[in-house]
């Protein structure tokens, strides 16, 4: 350690911390990959292109492992910064608004079959109030006003925001640009997973259900659509309403879920009530991430680990519900032969802050015994 001539201890340099990329050339060239800039022109990978995929995403185009792993690293903290950059609430002058305006085909990212994608589906938070003129808004009462609405657009660092079901004609200045990481979009089925209503633009729009919009996967004269992966999405925007920093941070303190464990989940897409055989699929501070056994992982969201749409193994069949086996497993499901089979742990039931461990006092003989299967 070094020392003045007087004696007094030097204090330590702050350790070195590379500044944030602006563009996938910065960031290849930092993280020494520039090898891969070929697959990212080809693919039109812009950097905020590149922070709505997934490492899926990257592998289906020719990524190597290992380099999608240091992307995935380096770009943690981008996402931190442009999350920060748009807080909920933050002031309407701060939020870009422009009309819908039609954009060269270079600016739209190519889907890996081949097909343009020009609109992906979102729930998005006070949509309708940003777009409020005379800057009144939000649901009934004061209520958050969440709004089923479309990715219709990509330009630069921003997209283009627009609810479900406008005519053309109604659509002209109502587009919001924002960043892909803004707060103000949430994934499909956050609403319902935190009971909150979504709020039609129009009496006109005709929009029963995100099951049925996403099963005719097609827009009138739009094209197709696809759906964000839920680990695009930042810790932030998969949070509940107006939960603070500090409020989470505490609460990742008692997480108590990891990583493969197994457990029984509400499925968050509306047409069925239906609750499944699910897997931890990944932990970030107070949230897991809940994929369906034998499902894609289109389905997966993320959820706080006390979440009340969340079971432990057995609650169903001790609550006389009817439990939802893995996507094509063929056979009676039991969760120990189930649990043995995948080589898995079952999620304890002290990580279920909602569940009275007085009341499973049967799950462990209905998990080694029982079948669940529907």
């Amino acid at each position: 350690m070094a020392t003045h001539a007087g004696g007094s201890t030097a204090a330590a340099p702050p350790p070195y911390s590379p500044p944030l990329p602006a563009t996938t050339e910065e960031l290849l060239a930092q993280l020494k990959l520039e090898q891969l800039q070929p697959i990212f022109d080809r693919e039109l990978l812009t950097l905020d292109a590149l922070l709505l995929c997934d490492d899926r995403d990257l592998a289906s185009v020719g990524v190597p492992l290992g380099a999608r792993k240091l992307i995935a690293q380096a770009l943690i903290p981008v996402r931190q910064a442009k999350a920060a950059a748009t807080p909920l609430g933050a002031s309407r002058a701060t939020l870009t608004l422009q009309p819908v305006v039609p954009l060269p085909a270079t600016t739209i990212p190519e889907d890996i079959s081949g097909g343009p994608v020009i609109a992906s589906p979102f729930e998005a938070v006070e949509l309708l109030d940003l777009n409020a003129q005379s800057g009144q808004g939000g649901g009934p009462g004061g209520a958050l006003c969440v709004t089923p609405a479309l990715v219709t657009r990509y330009h630069g660092d921003q997209v283009l925001v627009e609810p479900i079901g406008l005519r053309v004609s109604e659509r002209q200045g109502v587009g919001v640009w924002l960043d892909p990481t803004s707060v103000h979009l949430r994934p499909i089925g956050w609403a319902r997973l935190h009971d909150l209503p979504l709020t039609l633009p129009s009496d006109r729009v005709q929009f029963s259900s995100w099951d049925s919009f996403l099963s005719a996967n097609v827009i009138a004269g739009a094209g197709n659509v696809r759906r964000r992966p839920a680990t695009a999405f930042t810790l932030e925007q998969t949070s509940p309403p107006h939960m603070t920093a500090d409020e989470l941070a505490a609460l990742a303190a008692t997480n108590k879920f990891r990583t493969g464990m197994r457990l029984e989940a509400r499925d968050m897409m509306p047409s069925m009530d239906l609750i499944c055989v699910a897997t931890v699929e990944a932990v970030r501070g107070p949230q897991v991430l809940i994929h369906f056994d034998g499902w894609t992982n289109k389905y997966d969201y993320w959820a706080l680990h006390t979440s009340t749409k969340l079971f432990p193994a057995g609650y169903c069949i001790l609550h006389g519900w009817q439990l939802q086996s893995p996507k094509n497993y063929g056979r009676p499901f039991v969760w120990s032969e189930y649990l043995a089979h995948v080589g898995a742990e079952a999620a304890p039931v002290a990580a279920f802050a909602h569940v009275d461990p007085a009341t499973m006092f049967a799950t462990s003989d209905i998990v080694a015994g029982e079948s669940s299967i529907i």
